[in-house]
Formats: C-alpha cells, sequence, structure tokens
C-alpha cells in the first residue's frame, strides 16, 4: 500500500516537512507519482521500528552528557 507524504508523518510522529527533507536525503524510499510523493508502507513502518529520533540522539539514564564526566573528576 502507498502512503502520501501526510499519512507517513502521522505514522511517525513527526512533521509533513521533516518527511519530505528525509525523501530528499534518500533516507525514505519514495516514488513521485504526479505532484505527490508517495512511500511504501512497508518501507515507513521499518522506519518506525528503527525509532525517531534515533537512540544516539537521546541520552540513556544514568549516562551523562559529553563534558559532564570531565567537570565532575577532581
Amino acid at each position: 500500500m502507498l502512503l502520501t507524504v501526510k499519512q507517513v508523518a502521522q505514522k511517525l510522529e513527526i512533521s509533513e516537512q521533516r518527511v519530505r527533507q528525509l525523501i530528499y536525503q534518500g533516507r525514505i524510499k519514495a516514488v513521485k507519482i504526479g505532484p505527490i510523493h508517495t512511500v511504501e508502507e512497508a518501507d515507513a513502518v521499518y522506519i518506525r521500528r528503527r525509532e525517531w529520533p534515533p537512540p544516539s540522539w537521546k541520552l540513556k539514564e544514568g549516562r551523562e552528557a559529553k563534558g559532564d564526566a570531565a567537570s565532575n573528576q577532581t
């Protein structure tokens, strides 16, 4: 099933503009049918499984932000 940019944005809980950015960056595969970009539902599900934003963008509990460890050392 093909999804529109709006539908992908709703599934991923991100803005339509961000979906378009990801398409233009090549991070989401899309096919342009006329003026509309469409994305396979399976691709959107795959992106969703990878967590958004990626875990590397989040700080895990018990982990200090960069620079904090050095300032805590005496």
